[in-house]
């Protein structure tokens, strides 16, 4: 019986041990995925797929577009849209997939109200415990 107790207990740190290190690599994983978001010198955000407000804002986005960090993440994806392609770009989330989408071009807001065009492609990212896409 304490045999079996010891065995028990090896296999537990065993298994302990085996998670730490898994856990460990996720982690610089992670960190490594969020400084490419974050450095990137392209404007980036992640954003709800189902209220569409935005979850992250990458330092070029905020260059870009003229808005605070906090300012983006108190809007919407059709807060830096002109009033007349709401219907387009609503249309165009009701189509989107999992995956890679194809670009496409569309008319964006900054903060002094220029209006510029961007490309944009989305990628489906699973945050809990929403989905989320990131552009």
């Amino acid at each position: 019986m304490l045999g079996h107790y010891f065995l028990h207990s090896r296999e537990q740190t065993l298994l302990c041990q085996q998670l730490t290190s898994k856990t460990e690599r996720l982690s610089e994983v992670e960190t490594r995925h969020q400084l490419m978001f974050s450095t990137n010198p392209w404007p980036m955000w992640i954003y709800d797929s189902e209220t569409l407000r935005f979850l992250e804002v990458n330092d070029a986005a905020v260059q870009a577009y003229g808005f605070s960090r906090e300012e983006f993440l108190a809007m919407t994806l059709l807060d830096i849209r002109p009033p007349e392609e709401a219907s387009a770009l609503m249309d165009a989330m009701s189509r989107r997939m999992d995956g890679l989408n194809s670009p496409r071009v569309w008319r964006h807001r900054r903060k002094d109200d220029l209006q510029q065009r961007f490309a944009e492609r989305a990628v489906r990212r699973d945050l809990c415990p929403k989905a989320a896409r990131c552009i």
